[in-house]
């Protein structure tokens, strides 16, 4: 809890097995690759973590791993925000995703999550990016001023969108 987490050669912080654990109020950044990788099953709980200006995706999970990622800020990452693969899950709720070089949110290889009242804004290279059999529920979140795509779907991915405000984007606000 409330560590500083920075400029390390692999992730900041990195998860693996049927391990559990709570990583709060940290901040995770300038990861040469990436913030939080979460994988082989592991369900640790991310709450309120500032995560930043990291090489690779802010937090990815995969591996069937199956997190609580709530109320972080994850932001200014030099390629995505969050990526969710190889059949995974988790719960991702009240994040801010914001100014992300790739996709704010990238699913692909049969994952599965649930993304409820995220704001998802300012992406370089789309909002929400599914492809490769993704699924999942994105229900109530904000898609906005995000450049290609504020939702993109490719490749059989097949998730529930409902509620969702997507506004303001320089390319399409759905494309499939």
């Amino acid at each position: 809890k409330n560590n500083d987490i920075y400029s390390n050669s692999n992730a900041g912080v990195a998860a693996r097995g049927t391990c559990s654990g709570l990583f709060q109020g940290n901040l995770v950044h300038d990861g040469k690759q990436g913030g939080f990788w979460l994988e082989e099953k592991a369900k640790c709980d991310l709450i309120g973590n500032d995560i930043y200006m990291n090489q690779k995706s802010g937090i990815q999970v995969g591996g069937h791993s199956n997190p609580i990622v709530m109320k972080n800020i994850v932001r200014d990452g030099l390629k995505g925000g969050i990526v969710v693969h190889d059949h995974a899950s988790g719960s991702f709720l009240q994040n801010e995703i914001l100014r992300n070089t790739m996709a704010g949110v990238g699913g692909t290889d049969s994952a599965c999550p649930l993304f409820h009242s995220n704001i998802i804004t300012d992406g370089k290279g789309g909002g929400i990016v599914l492809h490769e059999n993704c699924g999942g529920v994105f229900e109530k979140n904000q898609v906005v001023r995000n450049s290609h795509a504020g939702i993109g779907l490719k490749g059989n991915s097949n998730a529930l969108f409902d509620g969702n405000l997507i506004s303001e984007g320089s390319g399409y606000g759905v494309w499939v």
